[in-house]
């Protein structure tokens, strides 16, 4: 492969296959009520109240309108708009482009123990084997799959 210093594209931060309905904010509504109740059945209040706090930022969160980010892939490491990380603060990759109907995803697995997975989608133009390639040039591949709790996300639509 010949030397090529960047890659660019831009893509928006997350895409949803879930159009929400009214009946999807309702049962969300109904079971963020029916666990907060459950607490207080227990008596433990104050995970009750922390529960129905959290359902709320999750519904504001699924009001947030979609940030379109620039991703850069460069000789130092990748940046996703003003964020970088350091190939050196990075373990692996891998690129899924395997997935029907989905777009296809660079999963980065780095060195926080906080947040090990970030995945980026990938541009539709974008050849996944051409960011293999290029990739491969500062770290090693290997074959990821998105967390359970990303996928769970995903599942519940958010």
């Amino acid at each position: 492969m010949a030397f090529i210093p960047e890659i660019s594209w831009t893509t928006l931060e997350h895409h949803h296959n879930h159009e929400k309905t009214d009946d999807w904010y309702w049962m969300f509504g109904i079971i963020i009520l029916a666990i907060a109740v459950l607490f207080i059945y227990f008596g433990d209040y104050l995970f009750s109240v922390l529960f129905l706090l959290g359902g709320f930022t999750m519904l504001l969160y699924t009001q947030k309108e979609h940030e379109e980010l620039t991703i850069t892939l460069g000789n130092k490491g990748i940046f996703i708009d003003e964020l970088f990380f350091p190939y050196k603060n990075l373990k692996s990759f891998y690129v899924e482009d395997e997935i029907d109907g989905e777009p296809d995803q660079l999963i980065l697995k780095t060195i926080n123990p906080l947040a090990p997975y970030t995945i980026i989608p990938l541009a539709e133009d974008l050849d996944p084997d051409f960011v293999t390639e290029y990739l491969l040039q500062y770290i090693d591949e290997e074959e990821l799959d998105e967390s359970l709790a990303h996928r769970l996300m995903e599942f519940l639509g958010f």
